[in-house]
């Protein structure tokens, strides 16, 4: 009777054996015995699903930080942690359907920043390391097609002498309509390109160039006329990087 009312496997086994001194051949005790050894049993393999769980849900957790930072590859990154999850889970369905689409988005994101600070090479080659894990995501090609685009007028404001305007602005009206309401930030971007470009110039002792591209980024980029004289010496990437854009 302790046995049985008794919450702790241990305590239990041990009113059992003080019974089977007693009575070392009774089927009650040994059924008894029996009965408390499932319940440990199930009890162990429910602590140890807990304990999964727990992990689990900890990598889960570990992965959204990761990609809301931006950190998707090396050894502590998203794509690390997501190889965790997969030797865990296997063919679930969160592995199969909801982790890539977390980690494509990571990509983008950090695609996305990247190009905001400048840095489009660099947001290409993301861009083209997550096509190789995900290549059917169509955000990511359509992502890459966009970011060419805009690394052409990157390119052509990094290493300007001299601009065409007219030419200029209606590549700019492409990349709104393409950017939508991501353009705000695009032409952010390319403001900040120019003025680079400017002060490498004016470093240089560059007078002409210089009074060339300050007329031509006024009618490139009316709204940042401030802008195009805060620009910094030596900001800009020295070398391209040559992009693929086929499927």
């Amino acid at each position: 009777s302790d046995a049985r009312t008794s919450k702790d496997a241990k305590e239990a086994k041990n009113f059992l054996e003080e019974a089977r001194s007693f009575d070392p051949q009774s089927q009650e005790i040994a059924r008894e015995n029996a009965a408390v050894e499932r319940d440990r049993s199930a009890t162990e393999a429910q602590a140890a699903d807990h304990a999964q769980q727990a992990g689990i849900d900890s990598l889960k957790s570990k992965l959204a930080a990761q990609v809301a930072a931006g950190n998707m590859d090396g050894p502590d990154g998203a794509t690390a942690t997501a190889n965790a999850l997969r030797r865990v889970l296997g063919g679930s369905v969160y592995v199969a359907r909801d982790m890539p689409q977390i980690l494509v988005e990571g990509y983008v994101h950090k695609a996305r920043t990247q190009l905001a600070t400048g840095h489009v090479d660099e947001a290409l080659a993301t861009l083209a390391s997550a096509r190789k894990k995900f290549g059917t995501a169509p955000e990511l090609k359509n992502l890459e097609v966009r970011y060419v685009a805009i690394g052409d007028v990157f390119d052509r404001l990094s290493t300007a002498i001299l601009l065409n305007a007219d030419e200029l602005r209606h590549g700019l009206e492409g990349l709104r309509g393409t950017e939508g309401a991501d353009y705000p930030a695009v032409e952010g971007m390319l403001a900040h390109t120019l003025a680079n470009r400017i002060a490498d110039q004016r470093a240089a002792k560059r007078a002409s160039v210089v009074t060339s591209l300050v007329e031509a980024g006024h009618k490139l980029f009316p709204e940042y006329v401030t802008v195009l004289e805060q620009g910094v010496a030596g900001a800009l990437p020295k070398t391209g990087l040559a992009v693929s854009t086929d499927p």
